[in-house]
C-alpha cells in the first residue's frame, strides 16, 4: 500500500513510474525498520500461543489423571522419568534404592492412553521441537515427545503413592523439620511438568509450565 501510494504520487508529480535511488533506499529503509519492529512482536506472540497450548495440554492431561484416580483409589501413575534410557536391572534380593526406575521402562503414555479422549496428541507441548531446546547424547536433534512418547514428566515424589497418604506425610515432615505450620495442600503439589524448558530460558521463571494436583497449571514450581 505504501508502495502503490509512493508510486502515484511519483507520477502526479513527475509524469514518470520509476523511482530514483533515493527513493527505493528510503522505502528499503521503512521497510526494514518495520521488520524490526514486528519480528519481536510476532515472536513472543507465537511463545505465548506455544506457552497456552502447552497449559490447555496440562488441563486436558489433569483431567485424564484424575480420571485415572477414580480406578486407582487415589494412587498416583507411576512411570520411568526417561523410559528411552532405561537402568540396569537391580538383581534379585537387592532392595532398590529410592526413586528407583524400573526396568522395563514404563511409559507415562501408555500408563494414561486409556484415559485420553482426544488421543496422544495432547501428551505433546508444541514448543518441544527436534533440537530445540538441544540435548545431550545420544538425544541430539530429538524431541523429548519422540523419545519419551510424551512432553511431559511425572513427579517421582508422587507417582505410585497415594495422594493423601503423601500429602499428609510431606505435611508432617515439613511441620517437623522446616517449621512449616501450613498444611500442605493439592495446590502445592504438581503432578507433570515440561520435560525442558520450552517456554523460554533455563532458570527463568515460566520456561517450564507444572500442572498441580488441584488442576492449575503456573509457570512456578511448587513442592
Amino acid at each position: 500500500m505504501m508502495l502503490a501510494r509512493m508510486l502515484k504520487q511519483r507520477r502526479k508529480r513527475t509524469g514518470r513510474g520509476a523511482f530514483t535511488l533515493i527513493e527505493l533506499l528510503v522505502v528499503i529503509s521503512i521497510i526494514a525498520l518495520l521488520i524490526a519492529i514486528l519480528v519481536p512482536s510476532l515472536s513472543k506472540a507465537r511463545r505465548s500461543a506455544k506457552r497456552t497450548a502447552c497449559g490447555t495440554n496440562l488441563h486436558q492431561l489433569g483431567v485424564a489423571i484424575h480420571a485415572y484416580f477414580n480406578d486407582s483409589k487415589d494412587i498416583v501413575p507411576f512411570a520411568s522419568r526417561l523410559p528411552s534410557f532405561p537402568p540396569p536391572p537391580v538383581p534379585q534380593g537387592v532392595p532398590l534404592p529410592p526413586f528407583a526406575e524400573p526396568n522395563p521402562s514404563i511409559y507415562f503414555a501408555d500408563v494414561i492412553a486409556p484415559y485420553l479422549k482426544g488421543g496422544v496428541a495432547v501428551l505433546h507441548c508444541p514448543g518441544d521441537q527436534p533440537g530445540d531446546p538441544q540435548r545431550e547424547a545420544p538425544y541430539q536433534n530429538q524431541s523429548y515427545f519422540q523419545t519419551e512418547r510424551s512432553s511431559y514428566e511425572l513427579n517421582s515424589r508422587l507417582r505410585g503413592k497415594n495422594i493423601a497418604e503423601y500429602r499428609n506425610h510431606l505435611t508432617q515432615v515439613l511441620q517437623e523439620h522446616a517449621n512449616y505450620q501450613t498444611v500442605v495442600s493439592d495446590s502445592k503439589m504438581w503432578l507433570l511438568k515440561d520435560y525442558g524448558p520450552f517456554h523460554g530460558k533455563q532458570g527463568e521463571d515460566g520456561a517450564f509450565r507444572y500442572l498441580y494436583v488441584d488442576g492449575h497449571v503456573t509457570g512456578f514450581e511448587g513442592i
